[in-house]
């Protein structure tokens, strides 16, 4: 822009140049897109890669991506619900809150972990994240993300953390289990003056002569059976933990007198008076 004067040197005017760059442009935000897409495809080239339209609405699905999910190139069309519809129902609403966030820039990165249907009927748990491209309002136009199979790794963090509060041989609930829980009865009846719970302690009188006369393998098969057995007298939502050795206890949760406990404890001597072959 530049301005004219007159002869006493007043501004009575401006001359102004404008130049068409909306090519260029297009040019530099194609090229921001593609280098996302190099990005992502020199992550790891075992992932699924998809590119969502958001403005047609449709999605690119890679092949890797449909093979993760058990079909084939041609088999799935370019919808959203290709990959949506097939989010487990418990992981559908995080993940929908996660993208609409990202969308709307109010969160800086879209990484998110969910559960996604197999062709073959189960779940696979999958990570995905990705990157989007937003016009001159702000407004989201483009995403293209990379999904993970991590099924693998979900199912061993799952057994670490079973076998953290669950004894191994009778899949009880072990000592440290038992502890949390009661912990939380405790404080939840130190606030309700009307809450009542029962915690039964008991071991195996002569447990060892078995272990000593026919071995420990007839011995844990016996601990076994005495566990499923029990389990049969305990109320869901009561927890049956194995403290080690013959050592057993039994929380019972929401008990309305003394008696419901001595109730519970006469089942399982009952129970126990079958003989075990």
């Amino acid at each position: 822009i530049a301005l004219t004067y007159d002869e006493n040197k007043n501004p009575i005017g401006a001359v102004a140049i404008h130049r068409d760059i909306t090519v260029k442009k297009s040019a530099i935000d194609a090229l921001a897109v593609e280098e996302k897409h190099r990005t992502l495809n020199a992550l790891n080239s075992t992932e699924g890669l998809w590119d969502w339209n958001l403005l047609r609405g449709t999605i690119s699905y890679s092949p890797r991506w449909k093979a993760m999910i058990g079909y084939s190139d041609a088999d799935l069309s370019c919808h959203p619900d290709e990959w949506l519809l097939r989010i487990h129902p418990d992981d559908h609403e995080a993940l929908n809150i996660r993208l609409a966030a990202y969308l709307k820039q109010m969160v800086a990165h879209f990484e998110h972990e969910y559960r996604i249907l197999h062709h073959d009927g189960n779940y696979r748990w999958m990570s995905c994240r990705a990157v989007a491209t937003w016009d001159t309002t702000q407004r989201a136009i483009r995403m293209i993300g990379a999904q993970t199979d991590i099924t693998d790794r979900k199912l061993a963090e799952q057994r670490l953390t079973h076998n953290a509060f669950h004894d191994t041989l009778t899949g009880l609930a072990n000592r440290a289990l038992l502890l949390e829980r009661l912990g939380h009865t405790i404080t939840r009846s130190q606030r309700k003056d009307t809450t009542c719970f029962a915690l039964l302690l008991f071991d195996l009188d002569r447990f060892k002569v078995i272990n000593d006369s026919i071995g420990h393998l007839i011995g844990d098969q016996l601990l076994i059976g005495i566990a499923r057995r029990i389990e049969r007298c305990v109320r869901p939502g009561d927890t049956f933990a194995r403290l080690g050795g013959d050592e057993f206890a039994i929380l019972l949760e929401q008990v309305a007198e003394p008696n419901d406990a001595m109730c519970v404890a006469e089942r399982i001597l009952q129970a126990l008076k079958e003989p075990f072959i």
